[in-house]
């Protein structure tokens, strides 16, 4: 992906462009899949390349998941992987929700795993270890 405010490459894990620090899909002077210039900021779709234009436009914003709300998520509902669900790791989330199911059959010993691996996780998400499943850091 292109910086669609100075035309710099960005890595997918990066949220915002270390050329110009402008957030991943701000800006309208490059397109963001082949990195050409746009000429006219009134176009919906790349003169080069196709790509639309208003597509990636305000991602970052869009999709920004709360750092808080992860964090209050694992720490109480953490043992059931709803936070895990909240960042988009549905797989690991059904991994801790099918434990977490399990501890009823298991005298409860899956839920201390599970507990634990939730608190483990909230300190994770608190220190910025654990971004959203599109690789963006939590606001």
């Amino acid at each position: 992906m292109y910086c669609r405010e100075c035309g710099q490459l960005i890595s997918n894990e990066s949220s915002m462009c270390t050329n110009c620090g402008t957030e991943k899909g701000l800006g309208d002077n490059y397109c963001y899949k082949c990195g050409s210039i746009i000429k006219k900021h009134d176009l919906e779709r790349c003169e080069f390349c196709g790509a639309n234009l208003n597509d990636n436009r305000y991602v970052a914003r869009e999709n920004a998941k709360s750092k808080l709300i992860a964090v209050f998520l694992a720490l109480f509902l953490g043992g059931m992987g709803i936070h895990r669900f909240y960042l988009g790791y549905v797989k690991i989330g059904i991994v801790q929700l099918s434990l977490w199911i399990l501890g009823y059959f298991t005298g409860g010993i899956t839920w201390i795993i599970t507990e634990i691996w939730g608190f483990i996780e909230c300190i994770l998400i608190y220190i910025n270890k654990i971004k959203d499943s599109n690789g963006n850091n939590l606001e």
